[in-house]
């Protein structure tokens, strides 16, 4: 009876040692994993809005007319990006100002979240974003318009001193987005933060990530190689 009890005890202490093993192993690899996810959601919805990006530059050539980009921020979780796509050309005014009116709207022939005329909205609930990262731009505030020339700038905002800028990094994170530049705690010391700044002229996106170190801006040359199979120029 006695060596039943040793060997009933010492089976239990084992099994406690184990636990505790598994415990401490646990407390090291879970924050690893975490910290893989999260990194993996911000560059999910980067390459999202970078591949959303291209695709209304080149339907709106292809079609001849004008694409917009909007954001609709419906609490402090939830950020929707879609777009739509119409044949009418929007060019900018005398004030380089891109001005959507009712000529937009009546010719509009992609609007994934919205019905067209008798035909009902292809998909209600389209989003780009994940909603696992956070997503701040200035698209967010005016839609962004992108037409058949590759022009892009904001709906009624003069191009010459606003256009297309966009900020993703770690949910949860404190930055706020001010007049276009990104102000506060964006965790980039500890997860990737992007800078996207879609080209006034032809549509076409750079990619920027924060040095983890300074904290300065630089070209995500290695991320953009990596992804697309190219060079990325990355000038600001």
């Amino acid at each position: 009876m006695n060596d039943n009890k040793s060997i009933q005890g010492i089976t239990l202490i084992e099994l406690l040692v184990v636990i505790g093993i598994m415990g401490v192993i646990g407390g090291f690899v879970y924050p690893s994993i975490s910290n893989w996810q999260t990194n993996k959601n911000i560059e999910r919805d980067l390459q999202a809005f970078l591949s959303l990006v291209d695709y209304v530059t080149n339907k709106a050539k292809v079609v001849g007319g004008t694409g917009m980009i909007y954001c609709e921020v419906e609490d402090e979780n939830t950020t929707i990006v879609s777009y739509k796509i119409s044949r009418h050309y929007v060019k900018p005014n005398a004030s380089n100002t891109f001005v959507i009116d009712a000529s937009f709207t009546s010719n509009i022939i992609k609007d994934p979240r919205n019905a067209i005329g008798a035909s009902p909205a292809e998909d209600p609930d389209h989003n780009i974003l994940s909603g696992k990262s956070d997503f701040l731009s200035t698209i967010c505030k005016n839609a962004g318009i992108i037409n058949a020339r590759g022009q892009s700038g904001l709906d009624g905002l003069s191009r010459d001193s606003d256009g297309i800028h966009t900020y993703i990094h770690a949910k949860g994170a404190t930055a706020v987005l001010v007049r276009g530049t990104l102000t506060g705690d964006d965790e980039y010391q500890d997860h990737p933060s992007y800078y996207v700044k879609t080209s006034p002229m032809r549509g076409f996106s750079t990619v920027n990530r924060r040095d983890y170190n300074s904290g300065a801006w630089e070209c995500a040359e290695d991320w953009w190689s990596d992804v697309q199979g190219d060079k990325n120029p990355c000038y600001l």
